[in-house]
């Protein structure tokens, strides 16, 4: 499908610092990456293959480097039609909107928010990995659009997952209910979307200067929001799936201004020319101070046995 990308959209990629826009084009031509993340939890019929480096799926198959539970498959491949699909052994997802939950790096035991949740393959990734040596803690999945958070319900059911509730809900009215509340957020903000314009060329035709400035005021008070329930000590992943820096380091750089006590850990753009996927930017912040466990809901207290018990 040809993709047609307006004038004032090269432009401004033309002056992105480091952006190189002919090997983007070029790379425009070329069929997107194709990927799927594994549900350990769908074990034994998703346990490992006769080799031990890969799941026993009946597909071609190539570790993702920075998931383990991540695979590339190629385009003649189609596990979005094969029956263990519907039944939640796997999620597809592009390959580079793995990583941000790579960095926040979720565990055990943990209070953690997905706050703009939607379709959910974040909420897999983060759920999986909690799930892991004998699972405890709570994700709360959120989504603020009631169809998309509908389509969320749907993919958190198919996949089995534990520990995780859906809600649909704003991010202030959730802010202004439980601050200070969670050991690590993501927050994969709404965006302009350039990193999937390979993927769905709509968007493209459909980019506008006054959509980025939509955005960047969006993400900034979800961001605002965020902030305030992050326990001290707490992570925060701020990540997008566009190009624009006013939504990417601008917008973290904004944030950190206005808000002392945190600081950034770490920041990584997935650019298409440089690796196998899209585009997606991620940020790891740090909240300041000591990270408590938490005693009350939503994570609940520890029982024998390490099992928590929501209250």
């Amino acid at each position: 499908m040809e993709i047609h990308l307006q004038e004032d959209f090269l432009n401004r990629m033309r002056s992105e610092r480091g952006f190189l826009l002919t090997r983007y084009l070029d790379q425009l031509q070329l069929p997107p990456e194709r990927a799927l993340f594994v549900n350990r939890g769908r074990l034994p019929l998703c346990d490992k293959g006769p080799d031990l480096s890969q799941p026993a799926l009946p597909f071609q198959l190539e570790r993702v480097p920075y998931e383990e539970d991540g695979y590339y498959y190629p385009p003649q491949e189609k596990p979005g039609r094969h029956p263990l699909h519907e039944a939640g052994l796997y999620y597809i997802q592009e390959p580079s909107a793995m990583l941000p939950v790579s960095l926040l790096d979720p565990q055990p035991g943990d209070c953690v928010l997905d706050l703009c949740a939607a379709p959910g393959g974040k909420t897999v990734q983060i759920s999986c990995r909690m799930s892991k040596r004998g699972g405890g803690g709570i994700l709360i999945s959120n989504e603020f659009v009631p169809e998309r958070a509908r389509i969320l319900a749907r993919n958190v059911e198919r996949m089995g997952l534990r520990q995780t509730v859906v809600l649909n809900e704003d991010s202030g009215r959730l802010a202004a209910r439980l601050e200070a509340s969670f050991d690590k957020i993501l927050v994969d903000a709404p965006c302009s979307g350039e990193g999937m314009f390979r993927k769905n060329p709509d968007a493209a035709k459909e980019w506008s200067l006054e959509n980025v400035i939509r955005c960047v005021s969006r993400q900034k008070e979800i961001l605002e929001n965020a902030a305030k329930m992050l326990k001290p000590g707490g992570i925060l992943v701020y990540s997008t799936c566009t190009f624009e820096e006013v939504e990417n380091e601008g917008q973290v750089g904004d944030f950190l201004r206005t808000h002392p006590d945190f600081f950034l850990e770490k920041e990584e753009r997935f650019l298409p020319y440089e690796g196998r996927g899209e585009g997606h930017f991620a940020a790891r912040l740090k909240k300041a101070g000591s990270l408590i466990p938490s005693t009350h809901w939503p994570c609940g207290k520890q029982k024998a046995g390490g099992k928590e018990e929501i209250q």
